[in-house]
C-alpha cells in the first residue's frame, strides 16, 4: 500500500530555480485542480481506509492556490487521521496564513530558502515562531536539498555514475502524484507525464494502482531496471525512496 499522495491542486510557481525544470519548461497540465475531482480522490482514498501522507505539490507552488485552505479542510474531512504536509518556497507564507493553515487541519510545513532569496520574511518570522510551532516546520534552505536531474531535465552533477544507475527505486512503491487533471503519474521526478499510469476520472484509483502495467512498473524499479522506462533511464537519484 502507497504511504503518501502527493496532488497538484494547480500547476503555476512564483520562482524558477535552476536546478527545476520549471527554468526551462512549462507544465503539461496547467490550471488548477477543481473541487469535484478534488472530493473524487478524497472519497476513493477514504474507501481504502488511507492515513498515510497528502502533500499538494508536484512542481507548483501550493500557496498560490486559492483553493488550498478548502482542500485541508476537505482533506481532514475526508481523511482524518491522516498527515498533511505542506511543502513550500515559503515566499507567501505570513504568520496569518499559517496559523489558518494550521488550525484548518495541516499538520506539517517544509519550507525552503531557494537560491536567490536574499530577502526572505519567514526568515525572520521562524525565529519569532513558539517552539511548539517551530517543531511542526522544516525550515531548509536550498542548499540542504537532494538535487536530481529531474530526469535528465536539468543539470545537475553525477556522483558516482551515469544513468541509467544500477539501483533499485522504491519511490513508486511508496507514493504516487495526481495532476491536475486526474493522472496518476508513479514518481515526482516525471515533470512530463512520460509514465502516466491512469486517470481517476477514468478508472478507479484502486484499479490503477493493482493494474499490470503499474505493478510491472513497480517490480522493475525494485529490480534494478530503471532502462526499461523513460525518465527512470536518464535519472540519477541514488536514494532508492522518497
Amino acid at each position: 500500500m502507497f504511504k503518501a499522495v502527493e496532488i497538484e491542486i494547480n500547476h503555476d510557481c512564483n520562482r524558477a530555480c535552476a536546478y527545476c525544470p520549471n527554468s526551462t519548461s512549462q507544465r503539461k497540465n496547467q490550471g488548477r485542480m477543481s473541487e469535484e475531482l478534488f472530493r473524487h480522490l478524497m472519497t476513493q482514498l477514504r474507501e481504502v481506509s488511507f492515513k498515510g501522507r497528502v502533500s499538494y505539490h508536484f512542481y507548483n507552488e501550493p500557496l498560490l492556490s486559492p483553493d488550498l485552505e478548502k482542500f485541508v479542510v476537505l482533506t481532514k474531512e475526508y481523511l482524518p487521521e491522516t498527515l498533511i504536509e505542506i511543502y513550500t518556497n515559503g515566499t507567501l507564507l505570513n504568520e496569518e496564513r499559517l496559523y489558518a493553515l494550521f488550525e484548518r487541519g495541516a499538520d506539517k510545513f517544509t519550507v525552503t530558502q531557494h537560491h536567490g532569496l536574499k530577502n526572505f520574511p519567514f526568515a525572520e518570522l521562524y525565529e519569532k515562531l513558539p517552539k511548539t510551532v517551530q517543531e511542526k516546520i522544516k525550515f531548509q534552505n536550498y542548499r540542504d536539498l537532494y538535487l536530481t536531474n529531474r530526469g535528465g531535465l536539468v543539470k545537475v552533477g553525477y556522483k558516482k555514475q551515469k544513468p541509467p544507475l544500477n539501483l533499485p527505486c522504491l519511490i513508486p512503491s511508496a507514493l504516487f502524484v495526481v495532476t491536475v487533471n486526474g493522472n496518476v503519474v508513479p514518481c515526482f521526478e516525471d515533470y512530463g507525464e512520460e509514465n502516466v499510469m491512469g486517470n481517476i476520472q477514468e478508472q478507479d484509483l484502486m484499479s490503477i494502482w493493482n493494474s499490470k502495467s503499474y505493478v510491472d512498473f513497480r517490480e522493475s524499479l525494485k529490480n534494478k531496471r530503471r532502462g526499461d522506462f523513460p525518465v527512470c533511464r536518464n535519472c540519477n537519484r541514488q536514494t532508492i525512496i522518497s
